[in-house]
């Protein structure tokens, strides 16, 4: 083997130990994000069902009491959370809370994401994350 052959190939292989090495910790990056804001949500939903007292009936289309919406401001205002939506049993989406404000949600799609999370763990809200598709309760 010549010398430039010889430093073609370590050229090769230390190329192929960057590229492997960058993949490697990009995919590790990715899943401990993706756990992170799992958890995030899981334990952000388990915070809401516990303080909002009204759950069920803003679920139900009804306005939520004065204490819920004192608590979906302050909620906003502590920034923990990005964006969250309060689901209805059918899937539709009841309540939105983002940087613009929390606001009841007049026409809202059907999410077959929420209506799965909804079934599966009979929940009143599921909590969606902009950057996810979406978490159970």
């Amino acid at each position: 083997m010549t010398i430039h052959r010889s430093l073609g190939v370590v050229l090769l292989v230390l190329l192929a130990l960057i590229g492997g090495t960058l993949g490697t910790v990009k995919l590790t990056n990715d899943h401990l994000l993706y756990r992170d804001a799992t958890a995030t949500a899981r334990n952000w939903a388990r915070y809401v069902a516990e303080n909002v007292k009204d759950l069920e009936q803003i679920a139900a289309g009804e306005q939520p009491s004065s204490a819920s919406m004192a608590f979906f401001r302050w909620a906003q205002s502590v920034g923990l959370v990005f964006r969250y939506e309060i689901f209805n049993r059918g899937g539709y989406s009841q309540l939105i809370s983002d940087r613009q404000g929390t606001a009841l949600v007049d026409l809202s799609e059907f999410n077959p994401a929420a209506a799965a999370a909804v079934t599966a763990f009979q929940c009143f809200g599921t909590f969606v994350l902009d950057t996810l598709s979406g978490f159970s309760c």
